[in-house]
């Protein structure tokens, strides 16, 4: 017995980070399956029961893929893509930014400069979000298919010429078969968890009353001396002789416009 243990952790130690988090992953996946079996009808405690399996493959795929994005980044090859990448998202986030706070706040978002470039700044997250979610997709579909190609023909190898000691090495290379399937299980919930962030990220940033506070303390403000319009409100001037003002009402901001007064 204590042969069999001594084995089972040289072969545990022996293993990558990310080849212990899937094999933690697979094995809370346990609780889960026993409701399921036992026909337990709430669906949150079976949600609840499988949220640290889903870390676990997460996470594993993370440490896994990491490295070899630090690699391309460390290399002149794959550094200057990423520079022009990130430089091409500016416009596009520019874009983005300009939408959201028309459609939030109803006025030209050229008045509203400063609101703009905030939501400018926040919008990079959620392309680079959204470009991490199609990489790690796409990748985990890919090599989920390869890791089954390759797991189904290392059975059959094993089965037919290999002997059970290299069997157990061959699997517990990062190639192996199986170890790329779960890297494509990995991937694709990773995939789901970005989804589910960039969803939460979004839902706060772009709301209306974030984009319209924004406004409120960045591009209005008082203009005591200016003629023409209510000093005792936070104004902005519009083109056409008119000038929007906003309006602080626990918890909402109230934006108005007038034209200017003779």
């Amino acid at each position: 017995m204590q042969k069999i243990w001594d084995s089972l952790k040289q072969r545990w130690f022996a293993r990558e980070l990310h080849d212990k988090l899937y094999l933690a992953a697979l094995v809370l996946l346990l609780p889960p399956f026993l409701l399921m079996l036992f026909r337990v009808r709430n669906a949150t405690l079976i949600d609840i029961a499988s949220v640290p399996s889903f870390l676990c493959f997460v996470i594993g795929y993370i440490t896994w893929w990491i490295p070899k994005f630090l690699r391309m980044w460390r290399s002149d090859i794959g550094r200057l893509p990423l520079i022009w990448l990130n430089t091409l998202l500016f416009p596009i986030s520019a874009g983005l930014a300009r939408m959201v706070v028309s459609k939030a706040v109803g006025l030209p978002p050229q008045s509203l400069d400063l609101t703009v470039s905030l939501l400018a700044i926040l919008s990079f997250p959620v392309l680079w979000g959204a470009l991490f979610y199609l990489t790690s997709v796409l990748h985990a579909v890919a090599i989920l298919l390869i890791g089954m190609f390759f797991a189904t023909a290392e059975g059959v190898s094993n089965s037919a010429s290999f002997s059970t000691s290299n069997a157990d090495s061959n699997a517990s290379q990062e190639g192996g078969g199986r170890w790329l399937v779960n890297h494509g299980i990995g991937g694709l919930l990773t995939g789901v968890f970005i989804g589910i962030a960039i969803w939460g990220y979004t839902t706060s940033v772009y709301s209306g009353r974030f984009v319209r506070l924004a406004a409120y303390c960045l591009d209005f403000e008082y203009a005591a001396q200016y003629p023409g319009v209510d000093h005792d409100r936070r104004m902005r001037l519009l083109d056409n002789q008119y000038a929007a003002y906003a309006e602080f009402d626990w918890p909402n901001i109230n934006i108005t416009v007038d034209k200017l007064h003779n």
